[in-house]
């Protein structure tokens, strides 16, 4: 965990932070300086935890932070137990290369959710963002190592979600949601991505293994085939008598009707 914060004084010209009452602005300060936040500025808590904490009641503390959750200075998760501050590192940027490389260790340190893929993501962005010279300070394992990390989260919440898209709309759209995530990916994290959309597959058909199953988890690895057509298809041929064969059909079909019509020779 990080040692210091930094707390900017103009904090308190800041209009959102002064809508908040004095018990509004203590909580958020002590979310900012607590001994747990992380150096990516979200942590494992609940409200009711960091409440007991500050010797409140959960509904002092709900009155107390609700405003700033409302105004996008805290996000919560108490279901997945993370609470983050979306502007912490506008604030509490790395002092260099070697800092950004210890934040593999706090992103591990974080549960997962959906605001932890959002963090990853912009986690991605803001190295992207560096001069070439810090890129190759930090080196691509820390860049990748954060990519994978988003994927495979959206991925698996992904699979909590019912698609209730026409199939025909997925089509139309050649847009790879794990495109653009990674920075030299090695063969080794490409077979690991492999391995995890076959898994997901196989679940999902309820099959233990197909040899065409695992070809097109490799060409949705390679950004062949968009991931949530596989998805998609894998969930409309539950209940198939054949689901593999149904699936593997269904893939093959789609994607031949999502290439375009050839131009006729002059």
């Amino acid at each position: 965990m990080a040692k210091y914060r930094k707390i900017d004084p103009r904090i308190w010209n800041d209009e959102k932070f002064c809508r908040l009452s004095e018990r509004g602005q203590l909580a958020f300060l002590y979310l900012l300086t607590h001994p747990n936040m992380t150096s990516l500025g979200a942590m494992r808590a609940t409200l009711a935890g960091l409440a007991s904490e500050m010797g409140w009641s959960t509904k002092t503390m709900m009155t107390a932070i609700g405003p700033a959750i409302d105004d996008g200075m805290v996000v919560v998760n108490d279901d997945a137990n993370y609470v983050g501050l979306p502007k912490f590192l506008r604030y509490n940027e790395p002092n260099g290369p070697n800092s950004v490389t210890a934040w593999r260790d706090a992103l591990d340190a974080i549960p997962e959710c959906a605001e932890k893929v959002q963090l990853a993501k912009f986690c991605v962005g803001y190295m992207l963002g560096k001069s070439d010279g810090f890129l190759h300070a930090i080196g691509d394992g820390i860049l990748n190592a954060f990519g994978m990390a988003s994927a495979i989260l959206d991925l698996e919440l992904d699979l909590e979600l019912d698609l209730e898209l026409d199939p025909k709309t997925l089509i139309s759209s050649s847009s790879v949601d794990l495109k653009g995530k990674f920075v030299g990916l090695s063969a080794c994290e490409k077979s690991l991505l492999t391995q995890l959309w076959r898994g997901t597959l196989c679940d999902l058909l309820n099959c233990n293994g197909d040899q065409r199953i695992s070809a097109i988890a490799a060409r949705v690895v390679e950004h062949v085939i968009p991931e949530r057509l596989a998805k998609s298809a894998a969930r409309e041929a539950q209940g198939k008598n054949d689901p593999v064969e149904w699936f593997c059909t269904t893939v093959k079909i789609r994607m031949e009707e999502d290439q375009p019509c050839p131009q006729p020779t002059p």
